[in-house]
This record gives structure tokens, sequence and C-alpha cells, in this order.
């Protein structure tokens, strides 16, 4: 099962995250915001988008993780 937080930054997400977490077990909390931190730090300034929604790539990664998550993970993935 997959359960998708969604919200404005500053909203509660992470905190609805890990308190989901404590109380299904198993889980696993996913957070696209991390595939948004690579494009930051592995880019050079100049190719870099202002908002990493923007990109493509963005999207189809993490469309493929939750795939694979959801394929070979026995339990609930929590997405923040």
């Amino acid at each position: 099962m997959i359960i998708w937080l969604n919200g404005a930054y500053g909203s509660g997400k992470t905190t609805i995250a890990e308190l989901l977490h404590e109380r299904i077990f198993p889980s696993w909390i996913y957070d696209p915001e991390e595939i948004g931190d690579f494009f930051r730090k592995n880019l050079p300034k100049e190719i870099q988008k202002d908002d990493f929604q923007k990109y493509q790539e963005w999207r189809t990664w993490n469309v493929q993780i939750l795939e694979k998550l959801n394929r070979e993970y026995s339990g609930t993935i929590i997405v923040q």
C-alpha cells in the first residue's frame, strides 16, 4: 500500500509521516524531495531549474522508485 501525503511546505507532512510510521508496521517513509536535492547537488548552477518539480526526470525517477518499492517491499510506503 502507498499512503501519499500532500500539502504545502511546512504544513506538517513530515510530522504526519513519522506518526504513521510509528503506528504502521512494517512501513517505510519515502521523501521525493531527496531526488530534488540530487539535482541541486549534481547539476551546474547554469542548468539548474528554480524548482526541482520542473525536472521531468524528477517525476520519472520518483515514479520508478515508488514502483520498485511497491513491487519489492511488503510494508506500507508513506510518501511525504
